[in-house]
């Protein structure tokens, strides 16, 4: 888990602030679908709605 808390910390330096992302550029921003999906089961990811981006 510590691996995945130090890619958080990574997401959050680049993630623009009041914008949503989709999983197009999480993927370009080097974010596994495998690693965003763990980040929203514990919960460090909210996605908004189906095929929608997250917050």
């Amino acid at each position: 888990m510590r691996q995945n808390s130090s890619k958080i910390n990574q997401l959050i330096k680049i993630w623009p602030q009041k914008t949503i992302a989709g999983k197009e550029w999480l993927s370009q921003m080097g974010f596994e679908r495998q690693l965003v999906a763990a980040y929203e089961k514990i919960t460090w990811l909210n996605r908004i709605g189906r095929g929608i981006p997250y917050s």
